[in-house]
């Protein structure tokens, strides 16, 4: 009874294990290779062909919490926000670890605790009043 029950825990141990380190991006970048809402007039729009996800609409951006964000593990390499959008919400772009750019137009006066927490690779970062 003792050595089927040992093997029992150490078995659901091993599979606890395997799921935990299995990547799950190709879960997010799926659902993101769409348009969404990320404020109450907010939407985006990600290309998974060129890794561009434009941020497009009037007003604020939603806030997000730590690990909340639609965008924070999807192969991002360039956002662009256009006019109209008015912040960039708490941790909105957090762990987006593959993106190099991002425009952020004029009507953008308010970015978010931690929006760009963890971009590791982010070098470019252009400020426009004429961002589409």
């Amino acid at each position: 009874m003792k050595k089927s029950l040992s093997k029992i825990i150490s078995i659901l141990l091993v599979l606890i294990m395997a799921i935990s380190i299995v990547p799950n991006s190709s879960i997010i970048v799926s659902a993101i290779d769409k348009t969404g809402q990320c404020g109450e007039n907010v939407y985006w729009d990600f290309n998974s062909q060129t890794g561009e996800l434009i941020i497009s609409g009037t007003g604020k951006m939603y806030d997000y919490g730590y690990w909340d964000s639609p965008f924070r593990t999807a192969e991002i390499y360039k956002i662009t926000i256009t006019n109209g959008v008015t912040s960039i919400g708490n941790h909105a772009f957090a762990h987006c670890k593959s993106f190099k750019e991002i425009i952020i137009p004029d009507s953008v006066t308010e970015i978010g605790a931690n929006a760009f927490f963890g971009c590791i690779k982010l070098s470019s970062l252009t400020f426009s009043s004429k961002s589409k």
